[in-house]
Formats: structure tokens, C-alpha cells, sequence
């Protein structure tokens, strides 16, 4: 899965790709096709609260309304990519539940 290796390595700098990883995750276990504002919203509903705060600053960065850091955050971010890649592939039938 080389997108996913792409994506972990971009989306600490990124957050609209955070938002693209909750479009797929969003289509994957719907089959709904949502904006990324949207998909960000039904993911912060399906994360453990731990990965949340993440999640919301980019989703916030991503409409404008706050101007994001990653920076501080890596480890975090490394946290809930890995926490989406597993729903992504449990969702994709490709690997175990997070």
C-alpha cells in the first residue's frame, strides 16, 4: 500500500490530507462520497478520544479557521495515521481491526 506510505510522510505537514485519509475512510466503510469538512466529522465520531484533538485541528486548519502547527505534534500525528490506516485496511478487508 504505497499511497498509505505517502500519506503518513505528507500528512504531518498537511492537513488537508488529513482530510483526504478521512474521504477514503468515510467511503470505505459507507460507501458515501462527503466533503472533506464532512468526512472529518463522522471520523472525530469513530475516534478514540485520544486521537481527537489532531483530527479537529485539522479539520478546523483545513476551513480556515485556525492556522495549524505540526511541528509539535509528530508524535500525535504518527498516532492517528497509524490508528486510520488500520481502519482504512480493516475497512479495504486488508488487515486487522485498530
Amino acid at each position: 500500500m504505497r499511497w498509505l506510505t505517502a500519506f503518513r510522510i505528507y500528512s504531518a505537514a498537511c492537513a488537508a490530507t488529513n482530510a483526504t485519509c478521512c474521504c477514503i475512510w468515510v467511503t470505505l466503510a459507507t460507501g458515501d462520497t462527503v466533503t472533506k469538512d464532512a468526512a472529518a466529522e463522522w471520523v472525530l465520531r469513530h475516534l478514540p478520544a485520544g486521537h481527537r484533538e489532531v483530527l479537529e485541528l485539522a479539520r478546523t486548519a483545513h476551513i480556515g479557521e485556525v492556522r495549524d502547527d505540526w511541528a509539535p505534534l509528530a508524535r500525535d500525528v504518527d498516532a492517528i495515521v497509524a490508528y486510520a490506516r488500520a481502519a482504512i485496511e480493516r475497512e479495504a478487508g486488508e488487515g486487522a481491526q485498530p
